[in-house]
């Protein structure tokens, strides 16, 4: 007989259900939504969630753009065709308009229309022994063990990580594994439970090692970077149209650039820029802005976290890679002049005085 599973799905995954282009996304959060009872989810996932659900959004806005009217010969513009093709555009221009405006109210009021924030809302307020709540009493021990294994360097985290939201929800994955006497299966693409090689996941060997001696050596431990491929241990029946789709999502971000020239801004510089922190093997683009002032760098939250913000002021760690946003003058690797010495300058005014 086999071993029941339980299954958590990281916070970059549910993002992903609005960075699908169909359908197909909602009816993979319809599957998960059915599998409910064997969900692990807790307070630290959903704010997680919410915290970068705007974001999401704001990049689908940002790609849904009208066609740009279609250029045609003077001699032939009173011709049916070339009618027809501006009225198309026309009504292509009506339609994301249409989009954008649900896009809008989905921003001021996701419970009434976010289907997404909707079916997670009902995932991350459930009750059962799956959920980690504020006010479950259990939470003080999980956030205690997360806390000490942050302070050994245990995974998951991240090398320059100074949050514990990663080693706080494994805390509680390995509590409800234990409880339930069940397998785990874990859905990210965060590198810091393993590593994905072409269309394989391979959990971290620490987590590996730690999962067979506090749980058990007898109950699986899988790591899925689609949410397909979970819902397959499941015995959930994924479309080919589903798994089609997550696997175009995924391609396109394993295919982003995973190196770039470094560089360190100058607090000097007279211009503004935008400069992204990519994290190699982490979906999400820390957005971090440079502006003019006596302390001129400031992060922006995509998500905020102070390793960005050393990365801006120290350089960049080896785990993070500053890029350069297109459209905006590279910053310049050029030494800033430095400024005469304030007593230097009066040393040499009273010299000419005399």
């Amino acid at each position: 007989m086999a071993v029941p599973n339980l299954l958590f799905v990281d916070a970059n995954i549910w993002l992903d259900f609005y960075r699908v282009r169909n359908d197909t996304g909602l009816r993979l959060l319809k599957h998960t939504e059915d599998l409910a009872d064997r969900l692990i989810v807790t307070y630290q996932l959903e704010n997680e969630y919410k915290r970068n659900r705007q974001a999401a959004i704001f990049e689908g806005m940002q790609e849904l753009k009208a066609p740009q009217q279609i250029p045609r010969p003077g001699i032939f513009s009173d011709a049916a065709a070339a009618k027809m093709m501006a009225k198309n555009v026309k009504a292509a221009e009506t339609r994301v308009k249409k989009l954008r405006d649900r896009m809008v109210k989905a921003l001021r009021d996701p419970a009434t229309h976010d289907p997404v924030y909707q079916s997670c809302q009902r995932l991350f307020q459930k009750e059962d022994s799956l959920t980690l709540t504020r006010v479950n009493p259990l939470r003080h021990i999980i956030r205690r063990k997360a806390f000490r294994r942050f302070l050994h360097g245990c995974p998951p985290r991240k090398r320059s990580d100074i949050s514990i939201g990663d080693a706080f929800n494994w805390e509680w994955m390995v509590h409800c594994a234990t409880e339930r006497k069940t397998g785990l299966v874990i859905v990210t693409r965060d590198s810091d439970y393993g590593i994905t090689l072409e269309k394989e996941s391979y959990v971290n060997d620490a987590l590996r090692q730690e999962f067979s001696e506090r749980v058990s050596r007898k109950r699986p431990l899988r790591l899925c970077s689609r949410l397909s491929d979970a819902l397959k241990l499941f015995d959930v029946q994924v479309t080919a149209q589903e798994e089609a789709t997550e696997s175009q999502l995924v391609s396109s971000w394993l295919e982003l650039p995973q190196t770039k020239n470094m560089f360190v801004p100058y607090p000097n510089r007279n211009a503004s820029f935008v400069s992204k922190v990519m994290v190699p093997g982490h979906p999400t683009n820390l957005v971090a802005s440079y502006t003019p002032s006596r302390y001129p760098y400031t992060v922006a939250e995509y998500p905020m976290t102070q390793a960005a913000y050393n990365a801006l002021i120290g350089g960049p760690p080896p785990s993070y890679i500053l890029v350069d946003e297109p459209g905006i003058p590279p910053i310049s690797n050029a030494p800033q002049p430095a400024k005469p010495d304030v007593a230097e300058s009066d040393t040499k005014g009273t010299a000419k005085k005399k």
